[in-house]
Protein backbone atom coordinates (compact mmCIF):
# COMPACT_ATOMS: atom_id res chain seq x y z
CA UNK A 1 0.00 0.00 0.00
CA UNK A 2 0.86 3.48 -0.89
CA UNK A 3 1.71 5.19 2.53
CA UNK A 4 1.05 8.46 0.42
CA UNK A 5 -2.75 7.85 0.59
CA UNK A 6 -3.18 7.08 4.68
CA UNK A 7 -3.58 9.64 7.02
CA UNK A 8 -3.90 9.62 11.29
CA UNK A 9 -6.35 7.74 12.65
CA UNK A 10 -6.88 5.64 9.01
CA UNK A 11 -8.16 2.12 9.43
CA UNK A 12 -6.28 -0.71 7.20
CA UNK A 13 -5.21 -4.43 7.70
CA UNK A 14 -1.66 -5.54 8.71
CA UNK A 15 -0.61 -9.10 8.43
CA UNK A 16 -4.58 -9.70 8.24
CA UNK A 17 -5.35 -7.69 11.45
CA UNK A 18 -7.37 -4.56 11.05
CA UNK A 19 -5.46 -1.87 12.93
CA UNK A 20 -5.20 2.08 13.23
CA UNK A 21 -2.50 4.28 11.67
CA UNK A 22 -1.13 6.44 14.95
CA UNK A 23 2.43 7.66 13.68
CA UNK A 24 3.52 8.47 10.13
CA UNK A 25 7.23 9.07 9.64
CA UNK A 26 8.68 11.78 6.78
CA UNK A 27 7.48 10.62 3.20
CA UNK A 28 10.86 9.71 2.16
CA UNK A 29 11.22 7.25 5.09
CA UNK A 30 7.81 5.76 4.11
CA UNK A 31 7.60 4.15 7.72
CA UNK A 32 4.23 3.97 9.45
CA UNK A 33 2.82 2.83 13.01
CA UNK A 34 0.01 1.16 13.85
CA UNK A 35 -2.24 0.23 16.87
CA UNK A 36 -4.08 -2.76 16.66
CA UNK A 37 -7.86 -2.27 17.66
CA UNK A 38 -8.26 -5.26 20.12
CA UNK A 39 -7.05 -5.48 23.49
CA UNK A 40 -3.51 -5.29 22.41
CA UNK A 41 -1.38 -2.58 23.87
CA UNK A 42 1.90 -2.70 21.52
CA UNK A 43 2.39 -1.03 18.13
CA UNK A 44 3.70 -2.24 14.90
CA UNK A 45 6.24 -0.01 12.97
CA UNK A 46 6.38 -0.63 9.09
CA UNK A 47 9.36 0.40 7.47
CA UNK A 48 9.30 0.26 3.38
CA UNK A 49 9.89 -3.16 3.00
CA UNK A 50 6.86 -3.88 5.00
CA UNK A 51 4.61 -1.93 3.36
CA UNK A 52 3.49 -4.58 1.22
CA UNK A 53 1.57 -6.19 3.87
CA UNK A 54 -0.22 -3.29 4.70
CA UNK A 55 -3.74 -3.36 2.73
CA UNK A 56 -6.83 -1.20 2.79
CA UNK A 57 -10.05 -2.60 5.10
CA UNK A 58 -12.53 -3.75 3.00
CA UNK A 59 -15.81 -1.56 2.67
CA UNK A 60 -18.48 -4.10 3.55
CA UNK A 61 -22.22 -3.89 3.97
CA UNK A 62 -21.79 -5.55 8.06
CA UNK A 63 -19.21 -2.49 8.50
CA UNK A 64 -21.23 0.28 7.02
CA UNK A 65 -24.42 -0.98 9.36
CA UNK A 66 -22.33 -1.76 12.66
CA UNK A 67 -21.06 2.09 11.93
CA UNK A 68 -25.01 3.24 11.76
CA UNK A 69 -25.67 3.21 7.98
CA UNK A 70 -29.02 2.18 7.01
CA UNK A 71 -29.89 -0.20 4.09
CA UNK A 72 -32.12 1.36 1.53
CA UNK A 73 -33.72 -0.73 -1.34
CA UNK A 74 -32.73 1.63 -3.62
CA UNK A 75 -29.87 -0.32 -5.76
CA UNK A 76 -27.84 -3.68 -5.30
CA UNK A 77 -26.33 -2.12 -1.81
CA UNK A 78 -27.19 1.01 -1.16
CA UNK A 79 -27.07 2.71 2.49
CA UNK A 80 -27.40 6.38 3.68
CA UNK A 81 -26.44 8.21 7.03
CA UNK A 82 -28.00 11.98 7.80
CA UNK A 83 -27.06 14.41 10.82
CA UNK A 84 -28.74 17.50 10.64
CA UNK A 85 -26.88 19.16 7.45
CA UNK A 86 -25.56 16.42 5.71
CA UNK A 87 -26.38 13.48 3.76
CA UNK A 88 -23.63 10.23 3.20
CA UNK A 89 -24.91 7.74 0.81
CA UNK A 90 -23.15 4.44 -0.70
CA UNK A 91 -23.80 2.72 -4.03
CA UNK A 92 -22.61 -0.79 -5.01
CA UNK A 93 -21.22 -3.99 -3.75
CA UNK A 94 -18.32 -5.86 -1.90
CA UNK A 95 -16.23 -5.19 -5.31
CA UNK A 96 -16.65 -1.17 -4.98
CA UNK A 97 -18.00 1.05 -3.66
CA UNK A 98 -19.25 5.04 -4.88
CA UNK A 99 -19.19 7.16 -2.09
CA UNK A 100 -21.37 10.93 -2.19
CA UNK A 101 -21.48 13.21 0.94
CA UNK A 102 -24.06 15.92 0.18
CA UNK A 103 -23.68 18.79 2.54
CA UNK A 104 -23.35 23.02 2.48
CA UNK A 105 -24.94 23.24 -1.38
CA UNK A 106 -21.36 20.91 -2.18
CA UNK A 107 -20.65 17.32 -2.37
CA UNK A 108 -18.15 15.14 -2.34
CA UNK A 109 -18.05 11.88 -5.10
CA UNK A 110 -15.95 9.13 -5.02
CA UNK A 111 -16.09 6.46 -7.38
CA UNK A 112 -14.86 2.75 -6.91
CA UNK A 113 -13.66 2.58 -3.67
CA UNK A 114 -12.73 -0.77 -1.78
CA UNK A 115 -10.74 1.05 1.43
CA UNK A 116 -12.52 2.20 4.50
CA UNK A 117 -9.55 4.76 4.93
CA UNK A 118 -10.92 6.37 1.58
CA UNK A 119 -14.17 6.74 3.43
CA UNK A 120 -13.00 8.22 6.36
CA UNK A 121 -10.84 10.64 4.96
CA UNK A 122 -13.81 12.22 2.74
CA UNK A 123 -15.93 12.03 5.72
CA UNK A 124 -13.12 14.05 7.79
CA UNK A 125 -13.32 16.44 4.33
CA UNK A 126 -16.66 17.18 5.15
CA UNK A 127 -16.44 17.84 8.89
CA UNK A 128 -17.99 14.75 9.83
CA UNK A 129 -14.73 13.75 11.90
CA UNK A 130 -16.82 12.09 14.81
CA UNK A 131 -18.25 9.58 11.91
CA UNK A 132 -14.86 8.96 10.56
CA UNK A 133 -13.93 6.77 13.72
CA UNK A 134 -15.38 3.36 12.69
CA UNK A 135 -16.30 0.24 14.58
CA UNK A 136 -14.56 -2.13 13.58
Amino acid sequence: MDIKELMLGDLVVYKGEPMKVVFLADILEECLRLAPLTGHFCTYDCTQAELNEVEPLPITAELLQKNGFIREDFEEDSFLLKTADKTVRFYGDNEGFDLIIYFNNADIDLENIIGIHKVQQALRMAGLNCMADFDV
